[in-house]
């Protein structure tokens, strides 16, 4: 992995670069978009790679095509694997551009609340859109979600509720082939797990790390993220009830966080 764009990340004290085949690496990467991760200090103190967003406009659940060419060029330089901290989940759709640099064939492993297939008419790129746009990747051999309340197999979609899916160990078999792309949407938890501004799940962390250990163990990830900050924790940080919402939702991100970095010192071997 190459550096980014000059200008594209603030230069932190907490930044570290890993030489991974003569490459700069950093196994964590945080987007700030909705400065939703400044107050979380615990998760901030790994090693990770900061790219600064919040100048460009229009970005906030619905990508205009300037936008997308902006975000875009920022993560120009960016490769995997990496576990990638998006914000809220207003900004999932930043999936879909992270995927559309993959080049091997790969299964998208989704978990979240809702499909995010949006409606037939959709022409932009949005956090409730983005999945159609990730069905289309000629790379994508196919689409397993996991946390909607209803269930849907088609020959490149599967969706699973929560209590399917746990219920049914058998959900690894839907997925094609070997490499897996992770993406998460904290909202697929509930609320004693984390805090959105979304409608939310029942899932459990705990069960949400047990999934990840099973995909760990039968499959190879070539990339990871994860969403579903509080919005709020930008504008009122000091208020108890965002401070509350921040602990909670860096919490889980730490859990998933640290899952990711063990899975990469078992997997990968960094020089």
């Amino acid at each position: 992995m190459t550096g980014f764009q000059e200008g594209c990340f603030r230069k932190r004290k907490n930044v570290i670069h890993i030489g991974v085949k003569g490459m700069d690496f950093a196994p964590i990467t945080i987007l700030n978009l909705d400065d939703t991760y400044p107050s979380q200090k615990r998760l901030l103190t790994l090693p990770h790679r900061w790219i600064d967003m919040s100048d460009i406009r229009s970005t906030n659940m619905i990508a205009d095509p300037f936008s997308v060419k902006a975000i875009q060029s920022r993560l120009s330089r960016w490769e995997g694997p990496s576990v990638v901290f998006l914000g809220s989940g207003n900004y999932h759709y930043i999936t879909y551009l992270l995927l559309k640099k993959i080049t091997v064939p790969f299964t998208l492993v989704l978990f979240d609340r809702h499909t995010d297939l949006g409606q037939k008419e959709d022409d932009y790129l949005s956090c409730g859109s983005w999945v159609s746009f990730a069905l289309k990747i000629p790379f994508c051999q196919k689409v397993l979600i996991i946390g909607p309340p209803k269930n849907v197999r088609t020959p490149k979609l599967s969706v699973f509720s929560a209590d399917q899916a746990i219920l049914n160990k058998k959900f690894l078999r839907e997925i094609a082939g070997r490499d897996i792309y992770i993406s998460i949407d904290k909202d697929v938890l509930s609320e004693t797990c984390a805090v959105t501004n979304w409608d939310q799940g029942e899932l459990t962390l705990d069960e949400l790390l047990a999934f990840l250990e099973a995909l760990f163990a039968e499959k190879r990830v070539i990339g990871m993220d994860v969403c579903g900050e509080y919005p709020k924790a930008s504008i009122s940080p000091c208020d108890p009830l965002v401070m509350r919402a921040t602990k909670i939702n860096e919490k889980a991100n730490l859990q998933i966080a640290r899952h990711y970095l063990q899975y990469m010192r078992k997997n990968r071997k960094m020089v």
